[in-house]
């Protein structure tokens, strides 16, 4: 933690209230009290004294003790008399001069800011606050069972405990306890530790209230991410089974996601790139592009393999034929985020984790999708029959065939609605069969089971009931050669591991092997000389047999027995996981199987259909590139100028403040009783959770130089899960109703997530300050008349009002007086002085010295304060200075070395972009004079930076794109026909932003280039194949349409997948999603039009370009 500021409550003071009038009268200097004070409270050290062999520290200790104690120092003395304190004035025990209140709901409070290190976690920072505050939870669940125990009853037996435990030590010499002082010391240091924490110790009446923490929503942002990122990538996998009807294909693809993920952690600790929103936010964004290439290589893979070619030559000409379109999308895509690592401003800070993490990722699934799937596919694709054919081959995944069959749906006469009655008469068969194979799985993994225990419980009492022969192994079949012929018998797999390793090892068939055993360990030995046999002989050989007869029988029957246990229990597993799976089948299949069979047909008649569709194109090429040319520019001169602009969507956090402004110089008790109307009118609001009120100000370093006492705060904490909408509800009710407060000003701020400036700050510069602040007025009434804009306000507001002492110094030479001693005895009469202070309990406690409240309530006691205390003739302040009521100046602000006023204003049903332009059309109607103008800055400002910058990594990202595309397919045509997909996307994109009413941002620019990369991958696949099937001599437009029937699927496939994989950050659900859904709406939509129209306009353009035959 970096500081903790206490705000609000009352903090003690000691007050010496001085009469005036007698001080006056008796000539008393309100210096020289102060004095008198200071020298009369003494804790002085006085050096050391030796005396004989021992050493004194001298030490002044005469500190006043009491409050009476101050009340009886002399001060003065009158002829014969002393004059008490107490004889000029009052001394009370009473509280510093408040500037600051702070409530929560209506009640008095006070306020503690814990404020953190600028590189330390808030999420570790605020959990450990959390600890100190209300404890953990198993202290938490200890004092609740204390509660509990005293409510039983119990609770005075805890006394007891916890004073023996720390009653005086025994005067024992030894000093010994005995059990059970040890026992209550033990329990009494355990409650000690158990309670330390400051809700346990706080007095009772008092409660800690959390009033703000950002952790909180941080942590729900990240599991919101997670969610997302989750629920993505299972609706990519669900995806790939609705394509691939294949469960083991799907899940060879779907491994990809957790693989490529895990492998993401290393080089993100490498580069200290922490899990947080936009790191977390890039993994979710990438989910759906991780298994992109896994499906082009398995797909390829699968296709070579029904082509007839062996297990081998599949794998190695599948993965060649689209490995180098692999890596080079792989590397399109990567390319793209580099740039944005290196942007400037707002968004390279926001965003630069989140780039780095999918590069991560892209990179991790090209790993996976080149090595990891051909492996695995080489394996589960053999037709040999292994296990993985045996399931994909199983009655129980061919289900769909079978309703197939018996509702003669595979049957091409008759229609759809001719075929339903059928299809329901099915129903009750499919359900019939999933109970039947569901109760046939149980009994037998139920009589495995039985099996396996049986054996085991023989095992365990063959020892026993039998004793060892070394006829016994050779004549019965031993459990493990049995488990490996009912593993082959049963298909689950080959049991090796028993038959090599446990007879060479741990185990040996009989007692008669042992004596072989023994002699061939002999022999070993006894090619030394002979004198050296019989030593070792007659040394080791009770070794041998020791080891050879207990130590490896008692591991090998150890071995045994573990190894029959672990069996058992992994059949337990099995037993349950197939049970859920059928289960799960018996429910989901009677519903997916009609959704399975209307996607194959509507896919199947996009299959037959699409070739002819690419046929008509390529004989209509300039009709369909005129076609997505007009698109293009209908929704770019038509459609991108109804688009606003913004830097960064509002973040809604359930939490807004009501900055509250009265006229300067109202008295910060005058603000706290308006202020509970505002409260009242707050806690009327249903949707209202808590209130949190700071009136005034603390006068710290931290502190506007706009605040003070006529101003106020009152946060506003709304229920969680409360939404945007509700939000912007409840702040459009609550500046109705306090309108009508008589010069109250009402600014609503946000808490800041991003240390971002206020959305429109408008600077008005000039020399002169009296014009200065004319025109700021005249700008800020300008653009309170615009719609879209509220809270406008000017920097240049009126000053504090002053009462200004001007003295006059002839007069000051007259009397002999100094001005600044003047001055400085008017300050320490009214403000007063702090003249020393008072100790008690470890506590300093201020003592002030000034006149009391009647002596200075107003101006008229101002002018008869006496400024002359030691002469004999009063002479009062009036009669050397003249007195006027005045306004202070206002703040100041220097910008470039330039004086100017700042007129800010927050945006409410508008964009930041539309509002700038109004503000900038309305200001330009102001005559300003020479040497006055005025700028537009803001988050406008730091919004014209970030563009500037991604406009730059946007033309960066397509230029490395084409670089990337141009090495790989070693011409500049080809790349260039591939970017055409580039502008196809912003055909959807724009479309969409104008759809759902989203305003550019800074975060749709960097979907945007995001989008540069991934949007050319399915054309780099596409004109990757035909350039292939050209080399093998096939004619342009015959290659054009097989590649295009060929690449329909993958393409598809990898669409769907990235696209649904985004879909849950798209749809906007939890908190931090506004940051979020700008970006997937842009990649989703880009990708949707660019996919087909790329499956049109590419082939086309190709054809057109590429001039070969």
């Amino acid at each position: 933690m970096a500081a903790v500021k206490v705000k609000g409550g009352l903090e003690e003071e000691i007050h010496v209230a001085l009469n005036e009038r007698q001080i006056s009268v008796m000539g008393l200097d309100i210096e020289q009290i102060n004095q008198r004070l200071a020298a009369n409270n003494v804790n002085m050290p006085g050096g050391n004294l030796r005396e004989g062999q021992v050493e004194y520290l001298i030490r002044t200790l005469n500190e006043f003790a009491t409050v009476e104690e101050i009340a009886e120092l002399i001060v003065a003395r009158q002829g014969d008399a002393d004059v008490y304190l107490r004889d000029i004035g009052e001394v009370v025990r009473s509280h510093k001069d408040r500037e600051i209140v702070t409530r929560v709901n209506g009640r008095e409070s006070v306020e503690i800011e814990i404020y953190k290190e600028a590189d330390a976690n808030i999420v570790a920072v605020a959990e450990r606050v959390r600890g100190a505050l209300y404890g953990l939870p198993q202290q938490q669940a200890y004092v609740e069972g204390l509660k509990r125990a005293e409510q039983e009853g119990a609770g005075e037996e805890q006394r007891e405990v916890e004073e023996d435990g720390w009653g005086e030590e025994s005067e024992d010499e030894n000093n010994d306890l005995n059990a059970e002082k040890q026992a209550a010391a033990r329990k009494a240091i355990e409650h000690l530790q158990m309670t330390d924490f400051i809700s346990h110790r706080l007095p009772a009446g008092t409660a800690l209230e959390l009033l703000s923490d950002q952790s909180g929503f941080i942590e729900n942002s990240i599991a919101e991410v997670q969610t997302s990122a989750l629920i993505g990538g299972a609706m990519a996998v669900l995806v790939l089974l609705v394509f691939l009807r294949n469960a083991v294909h799907t899940l060879i693809i779907g491994l990809t996601i957790p693989v490529s993920i895990v492998a993401t952690f290393a080089p993100m600790f490498i580069f200290d790139v922490s899990l947080n929103i936009m790191s977390l936010g890039g993994l979710a964004l990438g989910i759906g592009m991780l298994v992109d290439n896994s499906i082009v290589v398995l797909e390829s893979i699968f296709r070579c393999r029904e082509e007839g070619d062996d297990l081998v030559e599949a794998t190695v000409r599948g993965t060649g034929e689209v490995g180098t379109a692999v890596f080079a999308s792989t590397l399109t895509t990567i390319t793209v985020f580099f740039p944005i690592v290196f942007v400037e401003g707002v968004a390279g800070q926001i965003f630069g984790d989140m780039a780095l993490t999918v590069v991560f990722s892209l990179l991790a699934s090209l790993g996976v999708a080149l090595f990891f799937i051909p492996m695995l596919a080489s394996r589960q694709l053999d037709r040999s029959g292994g296990l993985a054919e045996q399931l994909g081959r199983s009655d129980f995944l061919k289900l769909q065939a079978l309703v197939r069959t018996r509702a003669l749906l595979d049957d091409e006469e008759g229609s759809l609605i001719a075929k339903l009655p059928r299809i329901l008469l099915t129903l009750p068969y499919l359900i019939y069969e999933i109970i039947l194979r569901l109760l046939l799985a149980a009994v037998t993994l139920l009589a495995a089971v039985l099996k396996a225990v049986f054996i085991l419980v023989c095992q365990l009492l063959w020892w026993l009931i039998k004793p060892i022969d070394h006829f016994w192994v050779k004549r019965e079949r031993t459990f493990q050669q049995w488990l490996g012929s009912w593993a082959v018998e049963t298909r689950i797999g080959k049991w090796t591991f028993f038959e090599r390793v446990w007879p060479g090892i741990l185990g040996f068939e009989s007692p008669r092997n042992l004596g072989e055993t023994l002699l061939r360990y002999w022999r070993w030995i006894g090619h030394s000389k002979r004198l050296v046999w019989k030593i070792l002989k007659s040394l080791l050989f009770p070794l041998a047999v020791v080891y050879l007869g207990t130590v490896r029988f008692v591991l090998a029957t150890a071995f045994r027995l573990v190894g029959i246990v672990l069996h058992v229990a992994l059949m337990l597993i099995g037993l349950v996981l197939v049970t859920l799976l059928l289960l799960l089948a018996m429910v989901l299949v009677p519903l997916f199987l009609p959704l399975l069979f209307l996607f194959e047909k509507g896919f199947g008649l996009v299959q037959r259909g699409y070739p002819l569709l690419l046929g008509w194109a390529l004989r209509q090429r300039l009709v369909v590139i005129g076609g997505a040319l007009a698109a293009l520019v209908f929704c770019w001169h038509k459609l991108l100028p109804e688009l606003g602009t913004e830097l960064i969507p509002q973040v809604h956090q359930a939490e807004f403040n009501l900055d509250l402004s009265l006229p300067v110089g109202t008295p910060l008790e005058k603000t706290a009783e308006i202020v509970r109307r505002i409260e009242a009118i707050a806690e009327r609001q249903p949707e209202v959770e808590r209130l949190a009120t700071t009136v005034g100000t603390d006068g710290s370093a931290s502190s506007s130089a706009e605040e003070g006492e006529h101003t106020a705060q009152v946060t506003i904490r709304m229920p969680e899960g409360s939404t945007a909408a509700a939000e912007d509800a409840l702040i459009r009710r609550l500046r109705i109703e306090v309108r009508d407060i008589p010069e109250m000003e009402v600014e609503v701020s946000h808490p800041a997530l991003f240390s971002f400036k206020t959305p429109i700050e408008v600077e008005v510069r000039g020399y002169d300050l009296r014009r200065l602040r004319q025109l700021s007025l005249e700008a800020e009434t300008r653009m309170a008349g615009l719609p879209g804009l509220v809270d406008v306000k000017s920097s240049l507001q009126a000053g504090n009002p002053e009462l200004q002492i001007s003295y006059k110094r002839d007069r000051l030479a007259a009397y002999g007086l100094s001005l600044r001693n003047v001055a400085e005895l008017v300050r320490h009469k009214v403000q007063g002085k702090v003249a020393t202070d008072f100790r008690q309990d470890e506590r300093q406690i201020d003592v002030l010295v000034r006149l009391r409240e009647e002596d200075r309530l107003g101006l008229d006691e101002l002018r008869r304060l006496v400024i002359n205390p030691n002469a004999p003739v009063p002479i009062p302040l009036s009669a050397v200075a003249e007195i006027r009521v005045n306004e202070g100046p206002s703040e100041i602000r220097r910008i470039d070395q330039q004086r100017a006023a700042l007129v800010t204003a927050n945006i409410q049903g508008t964009d930041l972009g539309t509002a700038s332009a109004l503000i900038h059309d309305e200001l330009g109607r102001i005559d300003f004079p020479a040497g006055f103008d005025f700028l537009i800055s803001g988050q406008n400002e730091e919004m014209k930076t970030s563009l500037q910058s991604l406009y730059f990594a946007l033309a960066l990202a397509i230029f490395l794109v084409y670089v990337v595309m141009a090495s790989q397919f070693e011409s500049m045509v080809h790349p260039f026909i591939i970017m055409f997909t580039v502008p196809l996307a912003l055909i959807g994109v724009i479309a969409a932003l104008y759809v759902a009413q989203v305003p550019l941002s800074v975060v749709v620019f960097i979907g945007l280039i995001m989008l540069a990369g991934i949007v050319v991958n399915n054309a780099i696949v596409l004109v990757d194949y035909i350039n292939t099937l050209r080399r093998t001599g096939m004619a342009k437009a015959e290659a054009i349409v097989q590649a295009g029937a060929v690449r329909l699927r993958p393409i598809t496939m990898t669409t769907a997948t990235t696209v649904l994989g985004l879909l849950p950050m798209a749809l906007g659900l939890g908190e931090g999603a506004e940051i979020r859904t700008p970006m997937a709406l842009t990649v989703i939509a880009g990708l949707i039009s660019s996919t087909f129209l790329t499956l049109v306009v590419i082939p086309t353009v190709y054809s057109l370009v590429d001039r070969r035959p």
